[in-house]
């Protein structure tokens, strides 16, 4: 479904549909996910300079 949906590869999916199932959450410099409705990407080094 989110491969056809978003054109994402089935590494990309998986990750996204964990995401989706828990906290909606992904830290991922990967922009793919950014398209993906109901996930929201924290850049690993935005979140590094909340720490």
């Amino acid at each position: 479904m989110l491969i056809k949906e978003y054109g994402v590869n089935p590494f990309d999916a998986y990750h996204a549909a964990i995401a989706l199932s828990e906290d909606k959450t992904i830290l991922s410099t990967e922009h793919v996910y950014d398209r993906i409705k109901g996930i929201t990407r924290i850049d690993p080094e935005t979140y590094a300079r909340l720490l």
